[in-house]
């Protein structure tokens, strides 16, 4: 192996170091919101996609039945010989219909989201996606929950370098865990 390709083979595995890193600071951050005392209990949620474990939203309350929440996630992707690390930022904002928030019942999730991907090959990506989801919300006295939904998406997200190209409207399907302190 010539020294180029090492040198390459370095600074990809570095870069996925640095990533996993920044992902790992960003959980212990969120980690340390939740535990923070001057918080009063019982108006935060925070929990992850059970379906991909790659994001995390911490959900405050706002009112008795509305909740708004900072969302941020890492993914990988890869096909053959190409790979793509990507980073997510996101609101969402949930309104219960006719229970209380972070009880058990029925809601209606409004979301957004910027993508930025980049490819091991070739020129960053970025994106954008903004949905709506009907989703059950099941809590218990011990803190756990889960919610589940489906809705629609609007997705922009193009990377050409890996021919992966995502635009228009999608369905969405939401399945999420947490735990409300």
């Amino acid at each position: 192996m010539d020294v180029s390709n090492k040198r390459r083979k370095q600074k990809t595995t570095n870069q996925h170091k640095g990533e996993k890193m920044k992902t790992k600071k960003i959980l212990a951050l969120l980690s340390a919101l939740a535990l923070c005392p001057s918080i009063n209990a019982a108006t935060m949620n925070v929990s992850t996609s059970a379906m991909s474990l790659n994001n995390v939203q911490v959900d405050f309350k706002m009112d008795d039945q509305s909740s708004l929440a900072p969302i941020i996630g890492a993914t990988r992707y890869s096909s053959g010989n190409d790979s793509a690390t990507g980073l997510l930022v996101g609101v969402s904002y949930n309104r219960m219909f006719s229970q209380k928030i972070f009880e058990d019942g029925w809601s209606a999730n409004w979301n957004g989201r910027y993508y930025s991907v980049k490819p091991s090959q070739g020129d960053s990506s970025t994106g954008y996606s903004v949905g709506v989801l009907a989703q059950k919300n099941w809590f218990w006295q011990n803190g756990f929950n889960i919610n589940a939904g489906i809705g629609l998406q609007y997705l922009k997200l193009n990377i050409a370098t890996i021919g992966l190209e995502l635009s228009g409207i999608l369905p969405d399907v939401g399945f999420n865990v947490g735990y409300v302190f």
